[in-house]
């Protein structure tokens, strides 16, 4: 099924206005598009359209309504249980590539503040926040190596992708021994700690030099395209 820019926006416009009138029912024009969403760009097309809605308000009150429509988006797939669309969803409405990934960054981070501040008798909620730290990282990694750092390998002859790349290892050996050590060990937290700190360091780099010089690198269409093909990298690793 092909589904226009504009039609797009005007199905989540529907369902955000919906939304405010109906709770959970306002999400009927979405669950075809959900269910279909696994396996076609159709959710892009939606999450462009939410976001795009979100930005268009003009008056106080356009302001508030189309941000109602962008977030309506976002808890619709939810509500739905589409996961793939619902994990992606909340990095695209985000904005381009490196605004995605930004985002991801920070709820990384708020996962290692949370994890940061438990005690040697919370074992049970270590692990648990181990396995969210994991799957975050694991998942935010893989977009990185599957379609950013090869587009970067092509523009610095493979400098920066690759040392970007080896602390990815890094990253792995912090995460294969903090699952092997018993979470109520005292050195646990040190390790997570620490583990914390090349994160954080890693994340600077990205943010600060190498990505910020890599999209200036590229036009515009080029730009739109890495966004897509990340996307699509994110939805199938949901």
């Amino acid at each position: 099924m092909h589904l226009a820019m504009g039609d797009a926006r005007d199905l989540v416009t529907r369902a955000g206005t919906e939304l405010r009138e109906r709770g959970r029912d306002a999400y009927g024009n979405l669950r075809t598009a959900a269910d279909r969403a696994s396996n076609t760009e159709l959710w892009e097309k939606l999450a462009d359209a939410a976001r795009d809605a979100a930005r268009s308000g003009r008056s106080a009150s356009g302001m508030r309504l189309a941000a109602a429509v962008g977030l309506g988006f976002l808890a619709g797939v939810v509500l739905l249980s589409s996961k793939k669309v619902a994990m992606q969803a909340s990095s695209a409405i985000a904005g381009d590539w490196f605004a995605q990934l930004k985002h991801e960054h920070r709820q990384i981070d708020s996962l290692f503040e949370t994890v940061c501040e438990t005690k040697d008798d919370e074992g049970g909620k270590r692990e648990a926040l181990l396995g969210k730290v994991s799957y975050a990282l694991n998942r935010h990694a893989l977009q990185e190596e599957n379609v950013i750092y090869p587009a970067l390998r092509d523009t610095d002859q493979g400098a920066s992708s690759k040392a970007l790349a080896g602390e990815h290892f890094d990253m792995k050996t912090y995460l294969h021994e903090l699952h092997e050590l018993p979470a109520e060990d005292p050195r646990w937290l040190s390790k997570m700690k620490a583990f914390r700190k090349l994160v954080r360091q890693h994340v600077r780099d990205e943010e600060e030099h190498i990505y910020p010089a890599f999209q200036s690198r590229l036009s515009a269409e080029q730009n739109a395209k890495l966004t897509k093909a990340m996307n699509r990298e994110g939805v199938k690793l949901a």
